[in-house]
This record gives structure tokens, sequence and C-alpha cells, in this order.
């Protein structure tokens, strides 16, 4: 009987090394994240007054973008995907953070009919405004951005912004 707790005690300790002894899974390696893979690269507008460098940060958990117009920095955005369990909700979302001087601006990502979009509320001029944002690849190696606003709590939305950009150089993904 002694015989057989000790080979147990040993199986449990080699089973314990080798299960420690494997690097940690990385929160970040699974579909959802790699939802923004396609804008991974160096992107400029038609008019060729914008440039917007975006790349994976943080071993792949993050996306992070640099905006140009006409060559300087104008603004940063970050984009990151929360899985959920570190509050145990279980609740996945994207969210997207973009500044630049003077302002930032706070985005949660909603999925809808397949797609992420990026929903900010604020106020101007004393009225409630919705925004949302997203993006769509486009054939020939081209992307379009749209900026959509609603004034009655997302029922109707009317066009804001709606560039397209040509990829300049791939992400390499």
């Amino acid at each position: 009987m002694l015989k057989f707790a000790f080979s147990g005690l040993i199986l449990s300790l080699l089973l314990a090394v080798s299960v420690s002894a494997q690097p940690p899974a990385n929160p970040c390696d699974h579909a959802e994240v790699k939802a923004f893979d396609f804008q991974i690269g160096v992107w400029q507008s038609e008019d060729g007054k914008q440039i917007h460098e975006i790349r994976k940060t943080l071993d792949g958990c993050a996306i992070q973008e640099i905006w140009k117009t006409d060559g300087a920095e104008t603004a940063f955005g970050f984009k990151s995907f929360d899985n959920g369990n570190h509050h145990k909700t279980g609740e996945k979302k994207w969210f997207y953070s973009w500044f630049a001087k003077g302002f930032h601006q706070l985005w949660e990502g909603r999925k809808e009919n397949n797609q992420w979009r990026f929903y900010r509320a604020w106020w101007l001029d004393g009225e409630a405004v919705l925004s949302r944002t997203y993006w769509n690849p486009l054939e020939g190696g081209t992307l379009e951005r749209i900026v959509e606003q609603s004034r009655d709590g997302g029922k109707t939305w009317r066009p804001h912004v709606k560039h397209k950009f040509v990829r300049k150089i791939s992400g390499g993904k």
C-alpha cells in the first residue's frame, strides 16, 4: 500500500512539474482578437494627405494606430479586446481609444451582423449624439473608414465621415 501511495506521489509531482513547465497560453491567441488583422499595415488616403500606420503590439493583444496628416503625427489610436476573463463576466468586447491634441475619445465595440462597430455617446450644443465608426476591407487593397451619427438614439444614422485608404505596406500578416 505504501508503495502505491509513493508511486502516486511521484506521478503527481511529475505531472505538476510538466504542467508548470509549459508556457502560459496567450490570452490574445484566438479568432476574435484577429478581427482587425486586415488593417495591419500602412494606409494612405485617396487624396494622399493622410497616412495611417497600424500594427499589433503587446504580443498581439492590442492594435496601435499612428495617424499622420501632411506628414505630421496628428492622432493615435489603440484597439484592445477584453476577453472577459479577468472580471469573470464572460463579456467579450473591443475598446477603441483615440486621442489627438486637446481631446480623447473612448469607444466601445459591439458586434453587429458579423462586424465590429465602435460606439461613443457625446453631447453637441446640448443635444445627445451617438457616433459609430467601422472599417470595411474592400477589393484591390483598399480600406473604407466610416463614421456615422445619430441624434435619435441609434434609430436612424447619417453619414459623417467616409474615407478610402490604399494599402501602402502590408503588415506581413
